[in-house]
Protein backbone atom coordinates (compact mmCIF):
# COMPACT_ATOMS: atom_id res chain seq x y z
CA UNK A 1 0.00 0.00 0.00
CA UNK A 2 1.40 3.59 -0.93
CA UNK A 3 1.61 6.04 1.51
CA UNK A 4 1.00 9.69 1.24
CA UNK A 5 3.15 12.50 2.58
CA UNK A 6 1.52 14.84 4.98
CA UNK A 7 1.45 17.66 2.41
CA UNK A 8 -0.57 15.55 -0.02
CA UNK A 9 -3.08 14.95 2.87
CA UNK A 10 -3.25 18.31 4.22
CA UNK A 11 -3.86 18.98 0.44
CA UNK A 12 -6.33 16.65 0.64
CA UNK A 13 -8.17 17.40 3.89
CA UNK A 14 -8.24 20.86 2.72
CA UNK A 15 -9.76 20.26 -0.72
CA UNK A 16 -12.51 18.21 0.61
CA UNK A 17 -13.29 21.27 3.73
CA UNK A 18 -13.29 23.88 0.39
CA UNK A 19 -15.88 21.24 -1.32
CA UNK A 20 -18.15 20.99 2.02
CA UNK A 21 -18.11 24.38 2.47
CA UNK A 22 -19.34 24.91 -0.91
CA UNK A 23 -22.40 22.81 -0.52
CA UNK A 24 -23.41 24.05 2.46
CA UNK A 25 -23.40 27.51 1.29
CA UNK A 26 -25.25 26.71 -1.85
CA UNK A 27 -27.78 24.93 0.13
CA UNK A 28 -28.37 27.48 3.30
CA UNK A 29 -28.02 30.71 1.18
CA UNK A 30 -31.00 32.08 -0.84
CA UNK A 31 -30.52 33.25 -4.64
CA UNK A 32 -32.51 34.80 -6.81
CA UNK A 33 -32.03 33.00 -10.01
CA UNK A 34 -34.75 34.99 -12.05
CA UNK A 35 -37.65 37.06 -11.54
CA UNK A 36 -40.13 39.03 -13.67
CA UNK A 37 -41.40 40.94 -14.62
CA UNK A 38 -37.88 42.96 -14.75
CA UNK A 39 -39.48 46.47 -15.84
CA UNK A 40 -42.47 48.45 -16.12
CA UNK A 41 -43.57 51.48 -17.31
CA UNK A 42 -44.40 54.79 -15.15
CA UNK A 43 -48.00 54.13 -13.49
CA UNK A 44 -49.49 50.80 -15.50
CA UNK A 45 -49.82 48.20 -13.77
CA UNK A 46 -48.08 45.05 -14.34
CA UNK A 47 -48.06 40.99 -13.93
CA UNK A 48 -52.17 41.88 -12.76
CA UNK A 49 -53.46 39.38 -10.58
CA UNK A 50 -57.24 38.19 -9.75
CA UNK A 51 -57.13 40.71 -7.44
CA UNK A 52 -56.36 43.45 -9.75
CA UNK A 53 -52.87 44.24 -8.15
CA UNK A 54 -49.81 44.18 -9.70
CA UNK A 55 -47.19 41.65 -8.73
CA UNK A 56 -43.40 40.41 -8.86
CA UNK A 57 -42.19 36.72 -8.87
CA UNK A 58 -39.23 35.24 -8.20
CA UNK A 59 -37.65 31.65 -8.97
CA UNK A 60 -35.30 31.14 -5.98
CA UNK A 61 -32.17 28.47 -5.00
CA UNK A 62 -31.10 27.58 -1.41
CA UNK A 63 -32.69 28.25 1.47
CA UNK A 64 -36.54 28.94 1.39
CA UNK A 65 -38.25 29.47 4.70
CA UNK A 66 -42.11 30.84 5.32
CA UNK A 67 -40.64 34.01 6.92
CA UNK A 68 -38.90 35.10 3.40
CA UNK A 69 -40.06 38.92 2.82
CA UNK A 70 -39.37 40.52 -0.65
CA UNK A 71 -37.53 44.04 0.06
CA UNK A 72 -38.46 46.93 -2.57
CA UNK A 73 -35.81 49.20 -1.63
CA UNK A 74 -35.61 48.14 1.65
CA UNK A 75 -39.54 48.33 2.28
CA UNK A 76 -40.91 45.30 3.21
CA UNK A 77 -43.75 44.11 0.88
CA UNK A 78 -46.56 41.47 1.29
CA UNK A 79 -45.07 38.32 0.39
CA UNK A 80 -46.03 34.84 -0.67
CA UNK A 81 -43.65 31.54 -0.77
CA UNK A 82 -44.02 28.86 -2.46
CA UNK A 83 -41.33 26.49 -0.21
CA UNK A 84 -42.21 23.36 -2.69
CA UNK A 85 -41.65 25.63 -6.07
CA UNK A 86 -39.18 27.52 -4.85
CA UNK A 87 -41.53 30.63 -6.32
CA UNK A 88 -41.85 33.78 -3.84
CA UNK A 89 -43.88 36.32 -5.19
CA UNK A 90 -45.03 39.63 -3.85
CA UNK A 91 -48.05 42.64 -4.22
CA UNK A 92 -46.32 45.77 -5.68
CA UNK A 93 -48.51 48.72 -4.41
CA UNK A 94 -49.18 51.48 -7.01
CA UNK A 95 -47.18 54.30 -5.51
CA UNK A 96 -43.44 52.07 -6.08
CA UNK A 97 -44.32 52.14 -9.56
CA UNK A 98 -45.68 55.83 -10.32
CA UNK A 99 -42.34 57.31 -11.09
CA UNK A 100 -39.41 56.29 -12.75
CA UNK A 101 -36.30 55.11 -11.67
CA UNK A 102 -34.15 51.75 -11.02
CA UNK A 103 -34.97 50.06 -8.02
CA UNK A 104 -33.14 47.31 -5.99
CA UNK A 105 -35.55 44.47 -5.01
CA UNK A 106 -33.80 41.69 -2.39
CA UNK A 107 -35.00 38.70 -0.42
CA UNK A 108 -34.79 38.82 3.52
CA UNK A 109 -35.32 35.78 5.96
CA UNK A 110 -36.87 37.88 9.12
CA UNK A 111 -36.20 34.99 10.92
CA UNK A 112 -32.28 34.29 10.65
CA UNK A 113 -31.68 37.73 9.06
CA UNK A 114 -30.27 36.76 5.78
CA UNK A 115 -30.73 38.38 2.24
CA UNK A 116 -30.50 36.99 -1.13
CA UNK A 117 -28.14 38.53 -3.77
CA UNK A 118 -30.10 41.89 -4.94
CA UNK A 119 -31.60 42.56 -8.63
CA UNK A 120 -32.82 45.86 -10.05
CA UNK A 121 -36.71 46.75 -11.47
CA UNK A 122 -36.74 49.38 -13.74
CA UNK A 123 -39.58 51.90 -14.08
CA UNK A 124 -39.53 53.43 -17.45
Amino acid sequence: MKKFSKAAIFVIIILFLVAYAVLIESHYSLKILDFGPKHTVAGEKFNIQPSGKSALWFKTQGKLTKTIILKYEDLSLDTKVNIDKGLVSAFIPNKLYEKEGIFTLYLFDAKDNNSSNKVTFTVK
